[in-house]
C-alpha cells in the first residue's frame, strides 16, 4: 500500500512539474506589417501574434525548439538546433510546415540573402548555404567557434563568434567577427574584437555599410576584488566600417554606477539613425541615436573607450521593459518590440522620437515558473548584482563557459583558472579547480556574496540550485545519428585500454573520480598543483583546456599537453589512434 501511494504520488508530481513548467520562452522575433511571428523556445512552437487585434491568432507546433526565424514574402524559415539541427519552411497563409531540411548541431540565425537562405550551425562551427528555390544544402563551410548571428554589408557576410577560440592564456583573449565572400561562398578573414570580448550574441548592419556588434567585455585580467565602475564585466557595442579589416570603435553601454548588463540583440530603425539594443541582464533597451554617437566617436580618441562609462550620456535612453530577460528585437511601424524570455509578453515600445511608452502584450494569461525556471531567471538577472554590472550569466553564458581565465578570490591571489562548465556541478563535490568548494551549492552561495557583491534571501539560492540540478547535456555535433561514429568507437577502445590508462581517473558516469591529483599541470601562476580530476561530458564545448586554459584543441592535450605520459600513455600512439581517441573524447 506504501508502495503503491508512493508511485502514485511521483506520478502526480510529475505530471504537475511538466504542467507547470510550460512557459513559452519566447526568443526570435519576425514581422511583416501587424504581424509578428514569435518563436517559443520551451513551447516548441511559432505564434503568430496580430498588433492590431492584440492576440495570438495562429500557432504551429514544431518537433523540435526553434532557435531563429526569417521571412520571405510568405514565408516563414525556423531553424531548431538540438538534438540535431534542422531547418523548417512554413508557409504563413496555412502556417503549415512544407518543407524540412535536416542540418548540423545547433542551426540557428537563418538570414536570407538573395536566393539563399544562410544558416549557422552554431555547434558544428559552420555555415549552411539553402537554395531557396529547392530547399536543398548547396554549401557548407566552416567559420569558427560557434556562429550565432550574420550580418550583410557589400558583398560580404560577417558572422558572430560567439566565444573566443584560442588559449586563455594568450596576449589578447577575445571573440571575432568573421568575413565571408557571399558569392564564392568562402571565409576571406576574422576582425577581432577588444581583448576580453566574450558572449557576441548579435550583429545588425546599418544602410551605410557600417556593422554594429553587442557583446560583453571582461576585465579578465584583473582580480575580482571589486566591481564598483565595471571592474569585471561590461556591456559593449562595437562599429565595424564597410571594408574596414579591423573594429573602428567599441564603446560601453553602461553608465557610472549602472552597469547595462548582458546586451543580447541589436537592431536599427530603416533610416539607420537610431540603435536599439536589448540588455536581458537589466531587462531594458537601449535607444541610441547613432548619428550623435558617430559624431561624437569622430571628435575623440576612440583608444581610450574601454573604460569611458559617460559615453553613451546625451545620445542614448534607457528603457526599462517591464518584462524579464528580452532576447530579440524587431522593428515595426508601431514601434520597437522585444520578448521577455521569462515573461511569456512582448514588451512594444512606441514614441521612439520624443517620449518612449511601454505597452505589455501578454502571449497567455498567467505565468507559472517551477522552482529551476524561477533559478535560470535569476541566473540570467544582473538585478541581484551591486550596480547591476552583471549576471551569473555573464561568465557562465548558457551554465557553460566564457573561455576566459579569472582570479577568483576563494584560493589566493594572482592565480587566475579558467571559467568551468555548470552542467552536472551537483553531482560533482569537491567543485572549482582545487576543490575550494565542498560543494556547489556552497559555491552558488558564494558566488551570490563574492561576484555578485549583494546578499540574497536563501529562497534565490535553492532555485538557482534547483536550476543547475536541472541543466542536461546537449548532444555532441560529432555524433552521427545520435551515436558515436566508427572512429569514435575506435578511440572509445583505446581510452578504456589498461595500456592507456584514461580510466585511472576519468572514471563513472561524468569520467570523473572527483578526486584531487598532481599529474604536471601545474602553472607559474599556481600555488600548488593539485586539481579535482575535470569532467569529459561536453568536452566538445568546453574549451579552452586545462585549469588555465593554455591549450585550445584537446589534441593539444593529449599530444604537446602529455610528452611525459602522466595524463595517460597517449606518446605511443600514431597519429591516426590520437585522432581516434580525440573524436572519442569530443563525442561525450
Amino acid at each position: 500500500m506504501r508502495l503503491m501511494l508512493y508511485i502514485i504520488c511521483a506520478t502526480v508530481f510529475i505530471v504537475c512539474s511538466s504542467w507547470a513548467d510550460d512557459m513559452l520562452l519566447p526568443t526570435a522575433l519576425a514581422g511583416n506589417g501587424d504581424i509578428v511571428y514569435i518563436a517559443n523556445e520551451n513551447g516548441k512552437s511559432v505564434f503568430v501574434y496580430d498588433l492590431g487585434t492584440r492576440i495570438v491568432s495562429a500557432r504551429v507546433s514544431l518537433p523540435s525548439a526553434p532557435t531563429g526565424l526569417a521571412l520571405s514574402g510568405q514565408t516563414l524559415y525556423v531553424t531548431g538546433g538540438l538534438p540535431s539541427g534542422v531547418l523548417y519552411t512554413i508557409d504563413t497563409a496555412s502556417m503549415k510546415i512544407t518543407a524540412t531540411t535536416a542540418l548540423p548541431s545547433g542551426a540557428c540565425a537563418p538570414r536570407v540573402v538573395g536566393t539563399t537562405l544562410v544558416v549557422c550551425n552554431r555547434y558544428a562551427g559552420s555555415l549552411s548555404f539553402i537554395d531557396i528555390a529547392t530547399g536543398k544544402e548547396r554549401k557548407r563551410i566552416s567559420v569558427g567557434r560557434e556562429p550565432v548571428a550574420t550580418a550583410v554589408s557589400g558583398g560580404v557576410l560577417y558572422v558572430a563568434q560567439h566565444l573566443p577560440d584560442m588559449p586563455a592564456n594568450a596576449a589578447s583573449v577575445h571573440s571575432v567577427i568573421t568575413t565571408v565572400d557571399i558569392e564564392r561562398g568562402v571565409v576571406t578573414g576574422t576582425i577581432a574584437l577588444p581583448n576580453g570580448s566574450t558572449a557576441l550574441r548579435d550583429i545588425t548592419a546599418a544602410p551605410d555599410g557600417s556593422i554594429i556588434a553587442v557583446h560583453n567585455v571582461a576585465r579578465f585580467d584583473l582580480p575580482t576584488t571589486q566591481i564598483e565602475r565595471g571592474w569585471m564585466n561590461t556591456a559593449a557595442l562595437t562599429v565595424l566600417k564597410p571594408g574596414a579589416a579591423n573594429t573602428y570603435a567599441t564603446v560601453m553601454l553602461d553608465d557610472p554606477e549602472s552597469g547595462a548588463a548582458n546586451p543580447y540583440a541589436v537592431a536599427l530603425s530603416p533610416s539607420g539613425k537610431t540603435i536599439f539594443v536589448a540588455h536581458a541582464g537589466t531587462h531594458e533597451v537601449s535607444i541610441i541615436d547613432r548619428g550623435r554617437m558617430t559624431a561624437k566617436l569622430e571628435a575623440m580618441n576612440r583608444t581610450a573607450l574601454s573604460y569611458d562609462l559617460t559615453f553613451m550620456r546625451g545620445i542614448r535612453q534607457r528603457i526599462a521593459l517591464g518584462v524579464n530577460g528580452p532576447r530579440s528585437i524587431l522593428v515595426t511601424k508601431r514601434g520597437v518590440i522585444t520578448a521577455g524570455y521569462f515573461s511569456d509578453a512582448l514588451a512594444l515600445i512606441g514614441n521612439i522620437n520624443s517620449t518612449p511608452s511601454v505597452n505589455i502584450l501578454p502571449l497567455r494569461d498567467t505565468v507559472t515558473l517551477t522552482d529551476s525556471r524561477r533559478g535560470e531567471m535569476y541566473f540570467n538577472d544582473a538585478k541581484l548584482c551591486l550596480q547591476n554590472w552583471q549576471s551569473c550569466s555573464s561568465c557562465h553564458p548558457d551554465g557553460r563557459v566564457d573561455a576566459l581565465n579569472w582570479d577568483l578570490m576563494n584560493d589566493g591571489m594572482g592565480n587566475p583558472k579558467n571559467a568551468r562548465s555548470l552542467l552536472n556541478s551537483f553531482r560533482r563535490s569537491p567543485v572549482m579547480s582545487h576543490g575550494i568548494r565542498a560543494s556547489a551549492d556552497v559555491a552558488v552561495r558564494s558566488g551570490i556574496r563574492f561576484i555578485l557583491f549583494t546578499v540574497q534571501p536563501e529562497p534565490v539560492a535553492e532555485a538557482m540550485d534547483a536550476y543547475l540540478k536541472a541543466m542536461e547535456s546537449d548532444p555532441s555535433p560529432y555524433l552521427v545519428n545520435g551515436k558515436l561514429s566508427a572512429k569514435a568507437l575506435r578511440g572509445k577502445t583505446l581510452f578504456e585500454s589498461p595500456g592507456v590508462g584514461c580510466t585511472a581517473c576519468h572514471t563513472g558516469p561524468l569520467f570523473t573520480d572527483l578526486k584531487l591529483h598532481d599529474v604536471g599541470t601545474m602553472g607559474p601562476y599556481d600555488s600548488e598543483g593539485t586539481f579535482v580530476t575535470p569532467t569529459f561530458i561536453e568536452l566538445w564545448r568546453t574549451a579552452p583546456y586545462f585549469h588555465d586554459g593554455r591549450y585550445s584543441t584537446v589534441k593539444e592535450v593529449i599530444t604537446v599537453g602529455n610528452k611525459e605520459g602522466k595524463r595517460g600513455k597517449t606518446a605511443q600512439l600514431t597519429p591516426a589512434e590520437i585522432d581516434d581517441l580525440v573524436e572519442y573524447l569530443l563525442s561525450l
